[in-house]
């Protein structure tokens, strides 16, 4: 059950890039 980890990662790493 990682899927959850590998969101969490993409989303934060998304988040810096979308500001």
């Amino acid at each position: 059950m990682k899927g959850w980890l590998f969101l969490v990662i993409a989303i934060g790493r998304s988040n810096r890039n979308i500001r």
